[in-house]
């Protein structure tokens, strides 16, 4: 793999409502072997993680990925409603200024698309915030779908079925 010489900033916000509690173990399991590979394959990262349900917890904000540990199932225990537009964007909202001038960013969402909770922002919020950051350049985002609906929920807040 070719080796950057910036360091690229991975946001990734995960989903960790009640409705995610019967993919629990494959949703560590991937989550961490993510993160492995990003430790392991030569490029610098920092790192930020959201985990939410009906509340938003920032976990990790522009670490570098050197400190971030593995989730168990003390760490991610499925509960509560799915506040997802809140998730993205809060999370969007807090690091969007910690971002260096033409910092790559990344942007993972992963969730089964069970949205029924979020209260400060909208779909339609989302989908603003998501075009005008993937107009500059240098955002992008990748929604990683817990259902048979992947492509069509990430549609639906302007991801490209391509990052789906």
């Amino acid at each position: 793999m070719t080796k950057t010489t910036k360091e690229t900033l991975v946001n990734f916000i995960l989903d960790k409502s009640g409705s995610m509690s019967y993919i629990k173990d494959s949703t560590i399991s991937g989550f961490n072997e993510y993160v492995e590979s990003l430790k392991n394959d030569g490029n610098k990262y920092s790192f930020s993680l959201t985990l939410f349900d009906t509340e938003v917890a920032q976990i990790y904000t522009n670490e570098s990925i050197i400190k971030v540990k593995k989730l168990d199932t003390e760490s991610y225990r499925p509960f509560g409603n799915t506040a997802l537009y809140d998730a993205v964007c809060k999370t969007i909202d807090e690091v969007k200024n910690m971002v260096k001038k033409d910092q790559k960013v990344l942007t993972v969402i992963m969730t089964d698309w069970e949205e029924n909770s979020s209260k400060e922002y909208s779909r339609e919020q989302l989908k603003v915030k998501i075009a005008e950051l993937e107009k500059a350049g240098n955002w992008s985002f990748v929604f990683l779908g817990a259902n048979q609906d992947s492509w069509d929920n990430a549609a639906k807040i302007g991801i490209s079925t391509m990052n789906a």
